[in-house]
């Protein structure tokens, strides 16, 4: 759960290294991190100062300590490092380590590079959408280990091990289908280390569109990449 910030909770003062993503904060604590000690221009859905010193960028591109929010009705939040008017974190020093929990391991070739190719959509989306870092220890250890006997057993503590450095968990499943090896990084993430994974159910359809959408979004930015 994201967390609730006020100034009087650090009387040696704020700054950006006491902010994790998505912490909802007020008033004092952004004029702090932004430097802006005048009124706040409450009517603004992004916080940011392009006066500031910023020692971040992404290659070429300055990037500025963000709040933001949906809209009047609710509180500010820290964005993240992100380029000037945009709320999307592009920054690592600002992001939140997410493992991702599905399902890699079938008898059946195919459906093992479905999961590959869902497992990789959904890390894709967790750091263009949202500015994170995904953890994904299922598409990592396979590269280069077997995902068979003591291998795969291996790889799976060591993944528990990568768990107890994230800050939330997502577990995505198609048609609703918990693997054992999910089965073990859900028991790990809730009772060893007290994480809610957020659930992302897909039917084998959805799933395959997902999956398609996601290369393509992958494949257009490539290009763009390449022309820019």
């Amino acid at each position: 759960m994201d967390r609730r910030l006020t100034r009087d909770m650090f009387p040696g003062g704020t700054d950006d290294k006491i902010l994790h993503r998505g912490d909802r904060c007020d008033r004092q604590i952004i004029q702090d991190v932004l430097g802006i000690y005048e009124d706040i221009e409450e009517e603004k859905n992004i916080l940011q100062n392009k006066d500031a010193y910023s020692a971040h960028y992404i290659g070429s591109t300055r990037l500025y300590q963000t709040f933001s929010r949906f809209d009047g009705a609710e509180a500010y939040h820290y964005a993240g490092l992100c380029e000037w008017e945009s709320d999307r974190n592009l920054h690592p020093d600002a992001s939140k380590k997410v493992f991702i929990i599905s399902q890699y391991h079938d008898e059946d070739p195919a459906r093992v590079e479905i999961h590959r190719r869902f497992a990789g959509a959904i890390a894709y989306n967790c750091v263009t959408k949202y500015g994170d870092i995904p953890v994904a220890p299922h598409l990592y250890f396979t590269q280069f280990m077997n995902d068979e006997g003591w291998e795969r057993d291996f790889g799976i503590e060591a993944g528990h091990l990568l768990m107890r450095m994230c800050d939330s968990v997502i577990l995505a499943t198609i048609d609703g289908k918990i693997s054992e090896g999910m089965a073990a990084d859900i028991e790990y993430a809730t009772v060893q280390l007290a994480l809610s994974p957020r659930r992302k159910n897909f039917t084998e359809a959805e799933a395959i569109e997902y999956i398609t959408e996601t290369e393509n979004e992958r494949y257009e930015e490539w290009i763009r990449a390449k022309h820019r």
